[in-house]
């Protein structure tokens, strides 16, 4: 019996996937192409796991999308996400020349201004306690214990732009807050 929660729909195509990826593919093909940002990024999330060639052939379609900006910004991360999971060849070339043009680019944040929208908040939460390249623990707090030589980051976000976060992230020197 279908729900009318589009929240729990949505919670359930991983699963319908893994359980039936014959029968889940028409359905992530129709909300990865028409759906909204929210069923986008469930989609996507559920293709990148789906093993059937079928699914490989509708992420190169919305990576072509991506590449001339009809994706919708808080999907674009779980895209490059789903693509990256993938083992065709023709993706990982897609993949590489893109991260290549963007490396190109005089913005030194666009190959990472995916990570502007989208996303998940359990997941950064754990990069940012246990991540050991980063270590941002070490010097900063937000609301759960931390450093205490970089600025505490509690209700960062309600007093900065994204834009000026990502720029902290990917150049932490950019600006001294």
């Amino acid at each position: 019996r279908e729900s009318d929660s589009p929240e729990l729909r949505i919670a359930a195509l991983p699963v319908a996937a893994k359980l039936s990826p014959e029968a889940a593919a028409p359905l992530l093909a129709k909300l990865a192409t028409q759906g909204n940002a929210e069923a986008q990024r469930a989609a996507y999330q559920a293709l990148g796991t789906l093993q059937l060639p079928a699914a490989d052939k509708l992420l190169i379609a919305q990576l072509k999308k991506l590449n001339a900006g009809e994706i919708p910004a808080p999907a674009q991360l779980e895209l490059l996400e789903a693509l990256q999971q993938r083992s065709d060849p023709a993706i990982k070339q897609m993949l590489a020349d893109r991260d290549a043009a963007l490396a190109a680019s005089s913005d030194p944040l666009a190959p990472y201004r995916v990570a502007l929208e989208g996303g998940n908040p359990r997941k950064g939460r754990d990069i940012f306690r246990s991540q050991p390249v980063m270590s941002c623990i070490r010097c900063h707090d937000a609301g759960f214990g931390g450093g205490d030589a970089g600025p505490n980051l509690v209700m960062v976000g309600a007093r900065r732009t994204r834009e000026y976060l990502l720029e902290a992230v990917v150049k932490p020197n950019a600006a001294i807050a």
